[in-house]
């Protein structure tokens, strides 16, 4: 079962080839977790940077805005990150 961990309000491509997904986290989110692209297991991301009121961190809690930096395959558009649960 996947469970929504993170609602995309943006998303951009770094110029290193990584996204920039800005939006709320519905779960609590840490540097290293892998989060999956669509309720289906479709394709994964790793996450390998945080940020929040302009300041890096290594959690971004539950109900907190933010950007993730990840590194993986997204299909635009893109609505949210989910985790297994």
């Amino acid at each position: 079962m996947y469970e929504q961990a993170f609602e995309v309000a943006s998303l951009e491509r770094t110029d290193g080839g990584q996204w920039s997904v800005g939006g709320r986290a519905h779960l609590d989110v840490a540097l290293g977790d892998v989060l999956e692209t669509s309720v289906t297991g479709g394709g994964r991301v790793l996450v390998v940077g945080l940020a929040t009121y302009g300041r890096t961190t290594d959690l971004l809690s539950k109900m907190m805005t933010g950007t993730l930096i990840v590194e993986g395959e997204i299909q635009e558009p893109l609505a949210a990150l989910f985790a297994q649960r």
